[in-house]
């Protein structure tokens, strides 16, 4: 019995140690190499929000600087939020500097691989514009989620509930995605 546990435990080991000497894909890779940047102003991201879409009225922006503490640092981001509504419609577009910190990276292995649908409703790892996204959408309140890493710095965020699919994409469309990209210079 012994020698069996023994045994066990050394092909355990062996395996661990295999595992631990792959080296890490390149997804990874990248984003263990990312060094926190100072985040842009929420004044210069505000005017890339969206205009609101017909038939919806805009809120009061939100923006917001926020700092985060680990045991080893602090790392700064920004973001820019505005929510727009239209009767039982609701719609809020959140645009995030990550400021390249790698806690904001996480979801993008998720999204790589994700492809779920169900009678409740479905969720898709995609790329737009050569973005890593995820689209997910929820029949029963008619929920749409779009989440897309735009020039590996900004998190672009697009809940609408009361909608139909593909409305989160539309959104995103009306956002200068280019003027967006151009900050990361």
């Amino acid at each position: 019995m012994r020698m069996s546990v023994i045994l066990l435990t050394a092909i355990f080991l062996i395996g661990c140690n295999r595992e631990a000497a792959q080296p890490p894909t390149p997804q990874v890779e990248e984003k263990t190499e990312l060094k926190p940047v100072e985040p842009i102003e929420c004044a210069k991201l505000l005017p890339l929000l969206p205009k609101p879409p017909m038939g919806y009225s805009a809120g009061t922006p939100l923006l917001e600087s926020n700092d985060f503490d680990t045991r080893d640092d602090t790392f700064k981001y920004n973001f820019v939020e505005q929510t727009y509504k239209s009767r039982d419609r609701a719609l809020t577009v959140r645009i995030l500097d990550a400021a390249q910190i790698k806690y904001f990276y996480a979801w993008i292995d998720e999204s790589a691989s994700l492809k779920e649908s169900s009678e409740e409703g479905s969720a898709l790892g995609l790329k737009l514009d050569g973005n890593p996204a995820i689209e997910r959408y929820r029949k029963a309140d008619r929920r749409a989620e779009l989440t897309v890493m735009l020039a590996n710095r900004f998190q672009v965020e697009i809940t609408a509930t009361g909608v139909e699919p593909g409305f989160a994409r539309e959104v995103y469309e009306k956002i200068d995605r280019q003027a967006l990209a151009a900050l990361k210079k």
